[in-house]
């Protein structure tokens, strides 16, 4: 028996308190883990990326981020839409690097789409600027 045994196992043929003694000691990881700080930091990592992945509704998304990721609105043709549209979009992303802003108006001219490129980094990310696209009464449509 170890000195400070009270006679108890442990359950795997070892003393409890002894086994106390070592999760104290060795922050309660795994024995040959004893960075402490590297995997409080991996698992904060790992939450944070299985965050990303969730969406607001609560379902994990189909997209690795980050990713390229176009973002389409349309709505009326007139001088402001576009600016209106890149307004909603880059409060909440960056553009792709090299992607231009496309703007194609519709045959007859009377409505037009903007597709922008962006770097998605979650999926909360995309959910917040599709919910600010629809929530603008300018926008007909936002895919």
């Amino acid at each position: 028996m170890s000195p400070q045994s009270n006679g108890q196992s442990d359950g795997h043929g070892g003393d409890k308190a002894a086994s106390q003694t070592h999760r104290k000691t060795n922050g309660g990881s795994a024995p040959g883990h004893s960075d402490v700080g590297a995997d409080a930091a991996a698992d904060a990592a790992a939450d944070a990326a299985a965050d990303a992945a969730v969406g607001t509704a609560g379902r994990p998304s189909l997209l690795e981020f980050p990713c390229r990721f176009p973002i389409k609105a349309m709505g009326r043709q007139s001088d402001e839409f576009e600016a209106i549209v890149m307004a909603i979009v880059l409060k909440h992303a960056e553009l792709w690097p090299d992607e231009p802003i496309r703007s194609t108006p519709s045959k007859a001219g009377r409505f037009v789409s903007i597709t922008a490129v962006v770097e998605a980094r979650s999926q909360a990310q995309l959910d917040a600027i599709y919910q600010d696209l629809t929530d603008c009464v300018h926008v007909l449509v936002a895919l």
